[in-house]
């Protein structure tokens, strides 16, 4: 992926039972670069995570997902409540990059 675009990408984790998500359920990831690090944010949950580069930002944010998943599964409890219109709009306006933010498939 070339440096400076954003991506949205659909995550689909291996979610078990015992857990606030149904098996199979899809989660978006929005990952931008605020200019210093990337930053990547769960929508559905509102947990984010960054890392210097996009793939890292991504592995990380999957793994505070997960960790999450699993946390919350174990207490009976919700892992996250979803970002609102307004702030998921405001995280994605912090994108720095020189393209606009894009829509891309992104592998597991």
């Amino acid at each position: 992926m070339t440096a400076g675009f954003a991506t949205a990408s659909r995550l689909e984790l291996d979610i078990d039972a015992g857990t606030d998500r149904t098996p199979g359920t899809s989660l978006t990831v929005v990952i931008v670069f605020d200019g210093v690090k990337w930053v990547a944010l769960c929508r559905e949950l509102d947990i984010a995570s960054q890392g210097d580069s996009e793939p890292e930002a991504w592995a990380r944010v999957r793994g505070a997902i997960r960790e999450a998943l699993q946390v919350a599964g174990e207490h009976g409890v919700a892992a996250g409540k979803p970002v609102p219109d307004r702030d998921l709009l405001t995280f994605m306006r912090s994108h720095q990059g020189p393209g606009a933010v894009v829509i891309r498939p992104m592998a597991r």
